[in-house]
């Protein structure tokens, strides 16, 4: 999916001058909001489109993967979806399917590695502050 700027753009200046039709508040956490959202996304997708190029340098073979059959959960909410998706899940052999904090925070191999690397530094921190108490 590509970024579309214009709708980001238009989508800021309604936030910001026509407000009133949504019903919202102009309060200081929404202008707030508004200020600091574009830049943090920006930075954030300078990140992401700087590791997924990393991804074709470092980690070629990703697109080589074949999908033999894949598995698709749908239904209506409140229909057993949830749970279904968790049951195929906890297979960890022929199953695979993406966390939450992949899809928002990891959407590259190399963020995904470094994630995981913060949370195994996280756990020795978390181990050598037992030690001590």
């Amino acid at each position: 999916m590509t970024f579309n700027a214009g709708l980001m753009i238009r989508m800021w200046i309604k936030s910001i001058f026509a407000y009133h039709t949504t019903g919202a508040r102009f309060t200081v956490k929404r202008v707030c909001f508004i200020i600091f959202f574009p830049i943090w996304f920006f930075f954030q997708e300078i990140i992401t489109w700087t590791c997924l190029f990393l991804d074709e340098i470092f980690f070629p073979g990703y697109r080589n993967i074949i999908v033999d059959k894949p598995l698709f959960v749908l239904g209506y909410p409140r229909g057993g979806t949830t749970f279904l998706h968790r049951l195929i899940n906890s297979d960890d052999e022929r199953f695979t399917s993406f966390k939450l904090w992949e899809i928002l925070l990891a959407p590259s191999i190399i963020q995904k590695k470094f994630f995981l690397l913060l949370g195994k530094i996280d756990q020795i921190g978390r181990a050598s502050c037992r030690e001590r108490v």
